[in-house]
């Protein structure tokens, strides 16, 4: 069954731009016209009648017949009275199959409220209305509002014309014309929409609600979840619900309280922000900005993707693919890893951070105490320590590593590759591994310790940069040698002229060739 209420023009014959259809030539229909006026009368009646108190025009029978009353049915206002400001006609199918389009250009308000009908807007300002379950409304070249009422579901389809999309009821799919569309969500109900033209606007209240946008199109969620397909250079914004947005390239997404799930466009280009909530976040190909936010924030790259990161407040984890990102963590601690490819990956400022070289060229960089940076066993590692008390290891290594000791206290782990170390100021314990170790000393960058442990004669050396030329014989004249253990354990230790020291342990005696 379909309504509709038709505000006309040409007050004689007020149903003639209505049309009723139904598949069957032979299914019987009814329809039932009411004009608002403050008085008159309907003439040229044909095979339809008008009720007692002559407010409403009934006509039964086939899709032709019925036709071809409304064609000729009339309405004439009482002496003196005006136009009717308001016409009114009901399309009763016990089928649910039959259509009521409008043809016309005035202003029409159709309501289709039978299981299965449909109602199509004209050229008009039409007002459409699928207010039962399976009931469809389509819009038409003119200025159009969409109106999803059923308590099940419902089908709205923009036309040509400007749309606007509203829906009350539970469940709605709504498709997007070619006109201009704006969405008004105010129900609590699922909701599907397929974006018609790009850069529309589609604030999503509510409702719990799956997009398909278009280009440019502006997605604003609030406390419903919602699953979002964006198109290129789109913005996608939630609330507190959760989310799930699949992005394409540049498109800006983030924002709310909820927990979310983000999956970059193959192209890349995107920029994520992070939530309050969780957010996981899949980067599959091109180069993606990621911003942290209040919440743990996971990023995974995928398909050579190359992410560009920037943690905030709550923890950060990333997971790199073979492309070389670029991660910088925030006050959370941090776990980042650079899977296959490198980058530079920088630990924030919250402390107990893992970092993990990829197997390309990786710069690790501590940023507080507790942090632990590890060297890919394919060397090619840079690992720099912060401020803090850090680990940098190299000891799973068997290529060619450089560490920078920091201003903390460090213990530093090597391994079979070829490593340089270069000393700071603070106090460093370092591991020499089964590999030709180097350690640099740069007099203006120094003035810390430096523990050794397994430091090998004659293929482990000390670099001095910046001293004088007599430094490092002076250094060995003054040796202080110390008897840990009389039989397993002795240590030697040398003091820079800048108060460096040197403890060798394992050693009672050293030899000029210490220093390369």
């Amino acid at each position: 069954m379909s309504d509709a209420i038709s505000r006309a023009t040409a007050a004689d014959r007020p149903f003639a731009a209505l049309v009723a259809s139904n598949p069957s030539a032979s299914a019987v229909l009814t329809v039932a016209g009411q004009v608002a006026s403050a008085g008159g009368v309907f003439g040229n009646l044909g095979t339809g009648t008008v009720t007692a108190d002559g407010g409403s025009y009934i006509v039964t029978g086939t899709a032709a017949a019925v036709n071809a009353a409304l064609q000729g049915v009339t309405f004439t206002p009482s002496s003196g009275g005006l136009a009717p400001t308001e016409i009114g006609a009901a399309l009763v199918d016990i089928t649910g199959t039959s259509v009521l389009t409008d043809t016309g250009t005035a202003a029409t308000i159709l309501v289709a409220s039978g299981t299965g009908d449909r109602v199509v807007g004209g050229g008009g300002t039409d007002t459409l209305l699928a207010q039962a379950d399976g009931t469809v409304a389509v819009g038409g070249s003119g200025p159009t509002t969409l109106v999803g009422y059923s308590h099940g579901s419902s089908t709205l389809v923009g036309g040509s014309g400007a749309t606007l999309y509203q829906t009350m009821g539970v469940g709605t799919l709504l498709y997007g014309g070619t006109g201009r569309a704006t969405f008004d969500l105010q129900s609590g109900g699922s909701q599907t929409i397929v974006s018609g033209v790009g850069g529309s606007l589609i604030p999503l209240g509510g409702a719990r609600a799956t997009v398909y946008g278009q280009a440019g199109d502006t997605i604003q969620a609030s406390s419903g979840e919602a699953l979002v397909v964006a198109a290129t250079n789109s913005v996608v914004r939630f609330g507190p619900g959760s989310a799930t947005v699949f992005a394409s390239a540049g498109d800006t997404v983030g924002g709310g309280s909820g927990s979310g799930v983000i999956v970059g466009g193959t192209a890349g280009g995107s920029l994520v922000t992070g939530r309050a909530g969780s957010t996981l976040i899949f980067g599959v190909g091109g180069t993606d900005t990621v911003v942290g936010g209040n919440g743990a924030t996971t990023v995974v790259a995928t398909a050579a993707s190359s992410m560009l990161v920037y943690g905030a407040f709550g923890p950060t984890t990333f997971y790199g693919d073979s492309g070389s990102s670029t991660v910088v963590g925030g006050t959370g601690g941090d776990t980042v890893s650079g899977g296959a490819g490198g980058g530079v990956l920088v630990a924030g400022t919250g402390g107990n951070s893992l970092l993990y070289a990829g197997s390309q060229p990786t710069t690790l960089i501590g940023g507080a105490s507790g942090d632990s940076l590890y060297a890919n066993a394919s060397g090619n590692g840079l690992l720099v320590a912060g401020a803090g008390n850090e680990t940098l290891s190299a000891s799973d290594t068997s290529g060619s590593d450089t560490l920078f000791a920091g201003s903390g206290a460090d213990r530093i782990d090597l391994g079979r590759g070829a490593a340089l170390v270069v000393a700071s100021t603070g106090s460093s314990q370092i591991d020499c591994g089964a590999g030709p170790d180097q350690i640099a000393i740069d007099a203006g960058h120094a003035g810390g310790s430096l523990a050794l442990f397994g430091f090998k004669l004659g293929v482990d050396v000390i670099h001095l940069s910046g001293y004088s030329a007599t430094a490092a014989a002076d250094a060995l004249a003054s040796a202080v040698a110390f008897d840990k253990n009389a039989h397993l354990l002795g240590s030697v230790t040398l003091t820079l002229p800048d108060a460096t020291k040197i403890e060798f342990n394992g050693a009672f005696t050293l030899h000029a060739s210490v220093f390369g």
